[in-house]
């Protein structure tokens, strides 16, 4: 579960180290639409975390929650990667906004059920365990996406990329979920 939280962290934290980079340098948008593209998703975010919380009760599987967040993840990863000059622009916030409750939309529920499935003696040290593979992902996927633009000269092909770590994700919660049972 704690590497699922690694792979899951990936777009969220591309999505804020370079919306507005790609907004403004591939799509030509002037630097403050660019900055709103990003504050779009911030704003899918905001809404998506007591949503997804809301379904992971209802349904009464949070890891099934994550795994249809991380697969809708993957398609919009695979949707920003087609991203180009000629789209238009609500299409793009309607895609990011997607992008956003879902790359950072995951945190509430993915918090609550790794310290439900913790011992009771070792929430603390399984909280804090699984947020230190998460902050070394967040610290390393940046680094990973600046040779990926650098290898192939593309933001949004870049952005596509995403679906690696989003289809792990989904791996690695199909096998948290077996485990816990």
């Amino acid at each position: 579960l704690a590497l699922a939280g690694g792979t899951l962290a990936c777009g969220q934290v591309i999505i804020h180290s370079y919306t507005v980079a790609m907004f403004y340098e591939q799509m030509s948008l002037p630097l403050v639409q660019a900055g709103l593209m990003l504050m779009t998703a911030q704003v899918g975010a905001v809404f998506a975390r007591p949503l997804w919380g809301w379904i992971a009760d209802r349904t009464g599987d949070c890891l099934g929650a994550l795994m249809v967040l991380a697969a809708l993840m993957s398609f919009t990863a695979l949707a920003s990667a087609a991203l180009g000059p000629g789209w238009p622009v609500w299409a793009s916030v309607l895609l990011f906004l997607a992008f956003g409750c879902t790359a950072s939309g995951w945190h509430g529920a993915y918090l609550g059920e790794l310290a439900r499935l913790a011992p009771q003696d070792n929430v603390t040290t399984a909280t804090s365990g699984a947020l230190i593979i998460i902050h070394v992902s967040s610290v390393i996927t940046p680094i990973l996406f600046a040779g990926a633009y650098a290898l192939i000269g593309s933001y949004s092909l870049a952005f596509g990329l995403l679906v690696i770590p989003s289809v792990a994700s989904i791996i690695l919660l199909r096998a948290a979920r077996r485990s816990a049972r």
